[in-house]
């Protein structure tokens, strides 16, 4: 029981690095897409898809803060890909789902980035 829900773990984490991968190509980051794959990379990329510095992943150590920063982050996160700033209740409440529907997006033709400052 404990392969399979390693199997399955291991399943989930590569079909959400796969799909920011995506994302990180349909926003131009062509070079750094590759973080997707990486764990600590990958939070830097995200941030490069809403175009913060990467020096900003340390603001997740400090308790409360973090919380917080994050909430904001995913805002921007989906304005960034046009989506419905609603999405931030479904992360908030069903956390699994929402893991899912950014994979869907990510592979999704329809998805598209708009975020230029």
């Amino acid at each position: 029981m404990v392969g399979l829900m390693w199997m399955l773990l291991i399943v989930a984490y590569i079909l959400y690095a796969i799909a920011f991968y995506k994302l990180a190509q349909k926003a131009d980051l062509y070079s750094i897409a590759w973080y997707a794959f990486v764990p600590f990379l990958s939070t830097v990329l995200r941030l490069r898809l809403i175009k913060w510095r990467p020096w900003w992943v340390f603001v997740l150590l400090v308790p409360v803060v973090d919380l917080v920063f994050i909430v904001i982050w995913q805002i921007r996160l989906l304005k960034a890909f046009n989506k419905h700033v609603f999405w931030i209740i479904v992360q908030i409440t069903f956390p699994i789902i929402y893991n899912i529907v950014w994979v869907y997006w990510g592979f999704s033709a329809e998805t598209e980035y708009v975020l230029i400052r």
